[in-house]
């Protein structure tokens, strides 16, 4: 069976939903069109990945018929199904010796591929950083009942030095462990939607270990994890002393972003406040927002006097930017899924431009 499933949001039970359908995965192929501005695209993105279908988004009206037109072309038209990839990868060293590399891939159950659609694959593996990887990967599938076969050549001819090889960010590992995260999330709620006994209980512990460990390890968010961040740094002052500390805040801009709400300015100020009455003193912010919150428009510095004391000081401080490389790249990825090889590209993974084309062109 081959279903379309449409929504316009509103969808409560999204987790419930999607171990639904990776539970009857076998049963039927789950195709998802999301309508509107307000559709999760969790929920969508969701059901598809868990449905071995394809997802679309209908932002205008107008996008509606070439929308469907697409989901009936993947459903309709012949498919590489029985996917199956074989890495064969050796690590050579200087002194001649050879070790084959055991590949972790992700994702681990592989989609089928419809027409005119990718997909992206990412293999794991521990290396040494003075040895050489060279290899293949033979990718086989089924179209119509015909078995293909596909050799991908693997070398490692970029060098990477000591520093960019050691780049914080992994960027790329944050997709693959993100992409992994998703499948391992789906599996735990299609469990849940069982009948609880010992072994889908042990199951349930050890795909949530594996969540927490790829979360910690890769700094990437999960549905069990929460980043704290923790200053190393310790303040040797008398715990009588006054300390005053200013932390910058998030732009009107970027806060409205991410509230996905409209607002209309914001303005934050930072002051001692001295109360009258009270034992001792204290360090006190304070935030005037106004616009769609509801907050008086005209607000100033003197209509917190009555309310905490004199204000000594108001001034707008300025944001801070913070842009890490993996968000960087999801920037740079076009609508349709692809990059784009430029200087930009090459600026974010830290390799010099014209080795990376070097490399293109000889895969």
């Amino acid at each position: 069976k081959q279903i379309i499933f449409l929504t316009d949001g509103d969808v409560g039970n999204a987790d419930e939903v999607i171990g639904l359908v990776r539970m009857n995965v076998d049963k039927a192929r789950v195709f998802t069109i999301g309508l509107g501005q307000g559709v999760s695209t969790a929920l969508i993105g969701g059901v598809a990945r868990a449905g071995n279908g394809t997802a679309e988004f209908v932002r205008d009206p107008s996008q509606l018929q070439s929308a469907v037109m697409r989901t009936l072309s993947a459903a309709l038209q012949p498919r590489a199904d029985n996917i199956e990839m074989d890495w064969k990868l050796v690590e050579k060293f200087h002194d001649g010796k050879e070790k084959p590399i055991e590949v972790v891939v992700v994702p681990k159950q592989i989609a089928p591929i419809f027409p005119d659609r990718f997909s992206t694959y990412f293999g794991f593996f521990k290396s040494d950083k003075s040895s050489t990887i060279q290899g293949q990967v033979n990718f086989n599938c089924s179209v119509l009942g015909e078995k293909k076969s596909f050799i991908l050549s693997i070398s490692n001819e970029i060098l990477f030095n000591d520093k960019l090889n050691c780049s914080g960010s992994l960027p790329i590992h944050r997709l693959a462990g993100n992409m992994r995260m998703n499948e391992l999330i789906d599996g735990y709620h299609s469990i849940q939607l069982n009948e609880m006994n010992e072994k889908n209980e042990t199951e349930l512990k050890s795909i949530r270990q594996q969540v927490e460990d790829l979360s910690c390890q890769l700094n990437i968010l999960s549905k069990f994890t929460s980043l704290v961040a923790v200053d190393p740094t310790k303040l040797d002052v008398d715990p009588k002393e006054r300390v005053k500390v200013t932390v910058p805040l998030m732009s009107r801009r970027f806060a409205a972003a991410l509230m996905s709400m409209p607002t209309g300015s914001i303005c934050y100020d930072t002051f001692d406040g001295n109360f009258e009455g009270a034992v001792g003193c204290c360090v006190t912010s304070k935030c005037a927002f106004n616009g769609s919150l509801g907050f008086d428009t005209d607000m100033c510095a003197e209509d917190f006097e009555g309310a905490v004391g004199c204000c000594d000081q108001f001034q707008e401080v300025q944001p801070v930017k913070v842009m890490e490389k993996h968000i960087r790249l999801a920037e740079l990825q076009s609508f349709s899924g692809f990059w784009k090889l430029n200087s930009d590209l090459s600026e974010c993974f830290e390799i010099p431009l014209d080795n990376l084309t070097e490399f293109l062109k000889q895969t």
